[in-house]
């Protein structure tokens, strides 16, 4: 008996290659790292609610050029004419620092963490969010604004808090506060805006925030965090995102955050209530190994009340830890892209649980990989057991199937299709089995794909020859330009993605060998040996740790194939299944519907022969 290739397999072979696909452009057209969820406001300015005495809301300051950001306001500052001082907070996560110009936040730095070029190098620098890269102030109307003004501060301890208390004398009579309280063993601060006896034509005007920051680099690959930096908003009781193209803007009403997110990192304004107006903009940054994307964001915060105000607010920067996002509400976690639907269900339901369990007992996360899909492929071996045994059953009713096909070739294909689904029935055999592993695989596939690059977890672990689970691995590497490759494949070459490659290629031709070519379909035979050459140039630059999982999952597949090739027996197959033949069979519900489909569509095709005859 000749064999031939399984089309299930075929099928799901092209729809991982097609995925892959997906996935690739996907990235490589800078949309964000997680999908814009359906639903996502489009990215248009749309006209919102502007509160009582408007005034002209401040710029932006990335319209025109994203480099002019480093250098807002600075010059106004300076012409002050007093010496900047800078006060202090820390615990034993971050330490702040604050200037007297403007009253607003200029350094913050993360102590557990370190950029990749500190952890190469061997370095104890910590990973520094703000290094006088941004912007933080209030514009009271059009004129007025704390960026301009000198503040004089005090550092108190309060209830085992530090707080810093910061006051200037507004122009024109009155005085402006920020109040800035740190706690212990939290990457989160209390902002407060108190003012007080405001003078003039600002005494009730309305107050805006502006927020500008350029996202300074951190990790190995500057490509993979340029297309996970992006603008995040939680509005109407949602998260939705800016797209991460080279120049975005939107302008939304009713918004309770805004969050500046890169790959690992983040920065998040909090209001206590709820900013009526926010417009957002975003802007690549190019030639620059130093940042990545320009952010600003003009945020209305009320209006002043007989020139006074009292605006809480909270600022985090930190990690984008999935263990300490969770813990904040209106979804903060929600920065991290696990993906959408099913795939962030997954994600964070499935992967992360068993990920945070295993690492509880401090292993090597290479380890903790090998024993993930070890377990994932133990959890699918009954549905790929199933799938084989499918395989098997259809592979034994070959001749009865060519006998039906020379049968039928020259008839009604509605009669083939009815006497095809009599042999299947009478045989036990379901034609769509062989589907289900690649159903059931494919979400897992996916969440597999999202979380690797997005857990910081990974971030700078390493193993083997890979020195960061969650960035490529490289074991060589150059420094010249070589069109087409340079741009395709990268300047390095990953060897967990050549392994990776290399075990699916094997297990393509392996099953080409024990089951024979597909004579209806033989091109499809070089588009499954295709996938693997393809696969090096779409993972080369992706995290090593999801090179390694696919690597040791195809292992895995290999073992599971040979274990149940061996236990398997087509004469006993081919034996049960005349048996069943034999005994009394209940149609199913999927075979009546399919019947009474059949019919209608037969008795269609007579009405219209018979309208066509009538027709002549």
């Amino acid at each position: 008996m000749e064999k031939k290739t399984d089309r299930n397999q075929i099928y799901g072979f092209v729809l991982i290659g097609l995925i892959l696909v997906f996935f690739s452009w996907y990235n490589t057209t800078l949309n964000p790292a997680v999908e814009a969820k359906p639903g996502s406001d489009a990215d248009t300015v749309e006209a919102t609610s502007t509160p009582a005495n408007t005034a002209t809301a401040p710029s932006t300051a990335i319209e025109s050029e994203a480099t002019e950001l480093a250098a807002i306001d600075t010059t106004a500052a300076a012409a002050l004419g007093q010496e900047e001082q800078r006060y202090v907070l820390d615990n034993n996560l971050m330490r702040l620092e604050f200037s007297s110009k403007g009253g607003m936040p200029v350094y913050a730095e993360l102590f557990q963490y370190k950029t990749y070029q500190d952890y190469a190098s061997g370095d104890s620098i910590p990973l520094k969010l703000i290094e006088e890269n941004g912007h933080f102030s209030a514009y009271f109307g059009e004129d007025m604004t704390t960026a301009k003004m000198n503040f004089d501060g005090v550092v108190t301890t309060e209830s085992g808090n530090q707080v810093l208390r910061m006051t200037a004398a507004a122009p024109g009579g009155g005085s402006v506060q920020w109040v800035y309280t740190l706690y212990p063993d939290k990457y989160d601060f209390d902002i407060q805006l108190l003012v007080q006896d405001l003078q003039g034509e600002v005494a009730n005007a309305p107050v805006y925030l502006r927020w500008n920051q350029l996202a300074m680099r951190h990790e190995k690959s500057l490509k993979a965090e340029n297309m996970a930096t992006q603008i995040y908003y939680y509005r109407e009781n949602d998260y939705h995102t800016l797209s991460a193209g080279s120049s975005s803007k939107k302008e939304k009403d009713q918004v309770k955050w805004v969050g500046y997110k890169q790959q690992f990192f983040s920065a998040i304004l909090k209001s206590d209530g709820l900013f009526t107006n926010a417009v957002m903009e975003s802007a690549e940054i190019d030639n620059d190994d130093n940042y990545t994307k320009a952010f600003g964001s003009v945020l209305t915060a009320g209006n002043m009340q007989n020139g006074n105000l009292n605006l809480p607010l909270n600022m985090y920067l930190g990690p984008n830890k999935y263990e300490i996002l969770r813990e904040y509400p209106h979804d903060y976690d929600k920065v991290i892209d696990f993906g959408w639907g099913i795939f962030g269900w997954i994600g964070r339901g499935v992967v992360v649980k068993i990920f945070n369990w295993l690492d509880n007992y401090h292993i090597n996360y290479g380890i903790i990989i090998l024993i993930m899909a070890l377990m994932i492929k133990i959890v699918l071996f009954p549905f790929m057991f199933s799938s084989y045994k499918s395989m098997a059953k259809m592979r034994v009713l070959k001749p009865e199937m060519d006998e039906l096909n020379e049968k039928f070739k020259d008839k009604d294909p509605m009669q083939k299709q009815q006497a095809v689904m009599q042999l299947y029935q009478k045989a036990g055999v379901n034609p769509l089995a062989g589907c289900l592993p690649q159903l059931v695989q494919l979400p897992i596939l996916i969440a597999m794909f999202r979380f690797f690059p997005a857990s910081i977890e990974l971030r700078q672990k390493a193993f083997l020859w890979a020195d960061d689970l969650s960035s490529f691995d490289v074991i060589v590497s150059w420094d010249k330009y070589v069109p087409l490759l340079s741009d395709f494949y990268g300047n390095h070459i990953s060897l967990f993605t050549l392994l990776m490659a290399a075990s699916t290629f094997a297990y393509t031709m392996l099953n080409n060998q024990l089951q024979g070519s597909n004579q209806q379909f033989p091109q499809l035979k070089y588009i499954m040996y295709l996938m693997p050459v393809m696969l090096l140039f779409w993972f080369n630059s992706y995290a090593s740790g999801l090179s390694y999982y696919y690597f040791i999952a195809n292992i895995t597949t290999f073992a599971q194939q040979f274990g149940i090739r061996g236990f398997l027996d087509d004469k006993a197959i081919l034996a049960k299944i005349q048996e069943n033949k034999k005994k009394p069979k209940k149609k199913s519900r999927f075979s009546k519907l399919l019947e009474e489909q059949m019919d209608k569509q037969k008795e269609q095709a007579n009405v219209n022969r018979r309208i066509r005859r009538g027709n002549q």
